[in-house]
C-alpha cells in the first residue's frame, strides 16, 4: 500500500511517510517506525493487533521496544487528533485497535506495513575482489621464504658453488693460524 485514507480525513502515504490532515489542511512527516506501524494498524482496522507482534514487527523483537511502542501510539494520537483514544484504543493486555474506516486506493493493498522493502545492496564487488585475494596470496607464497635462493643474486634454480665456499673457507682458517 502506497496511499491510503483513514475516515476519509487523513491522507497517509506511505512512501513519502506523510500524514495529510485533510479537515485542517496540515501535513505531518513520520519516521519510518511510525508510518510502519500505523500501516500495520491500517491493514487490519477493527482488529485487535498485538503487542507481541507489533514489536516483533516493527521493534525486531528489541528487548527495550515497550517504551518505544507506547511513545509510538502516543505520537500516532497527536498526529490523528485522537486525544479522546477512541481513534486508536489500546485493548488492555492485548495490544491496539484501529478503529476507522480505512480506503486504500486502487493501487493500495492491505498487505502490513507498507514502507517499501530494502532490497538487497548488489555484491557485485565480491567477484573481483575474490580473484585479487587468491592473486595476492599466489604472489605472496612464491615470495616465502621457501621458494627464495640462498644468494639474492643468484638465479632461481640455480646451486650455489660450494667448491668455491670451502676454498675461502680453508683460506680463511689458515690465515688466523698465522697470526
Amino acid at each position: 500500500m502506497e496511499t491510503f485514507y483513514i475516515n476519509n480525513r487523513f491522507e497517509v502515504n506511505s512512501a513519502l511517510n506523510t500524514v495529510k490532515d485533510q479537515a485542517a489542511g496540515t501535513a505531518t512527516r513520520l519516521e519510518p517506525r511510525l508510518m510502519k506501524l500505523l500501516c500495520l494498524l491500517a491493514a487490519r482496522p477493527g482488529q485487535v493487533v498485538s503487542r507481541e507482534q507489533i514489536i516483533r514487527d516493527i521493534w525486531n523483537d528489541y528487548g527495550g521496544a515497550d517504551e518505544g511502542l507506547n511513545q509510538a501510539i502516543s505520537f500516532l494520537r497527536k498526529t490523528l487528533q485522537d486525544a479522546d483514544k477512541e481513534l486508536i484504543r489500546t485493548i488492555p493486555k492485548n495490544g491496539y485497535l484501529l478503529q476507522a474506516a480505512v480506503t486504500f486506493t486502487a493501487t493500495a493493498e492491505p498487505s502490513g506495513p507498507a514502507t517499501p522493502p530494502r532490497s538487497r545492496p548488489k555484491r557485485y564487488w565480491l567477484i573481483p575482489a575474490a580473484a585479487l585475494l587468491v592473486i595476492l596470496l599466489v604472489f605472496i607464497l612464491r615470495q616465502s621464504p621457501a621458494h627464495k635462493p640462498a644468494v639474492p643474486w643468484e638465479p632461481p634454480g640455480s646451486e650455489p658453488d660450494t667448491g668455491y665456499q670451502y676454498q675461502e673457507m680453508k683460506q680463511q682458517q689458515l690465515r688466523e693460524s698465522n697470526r
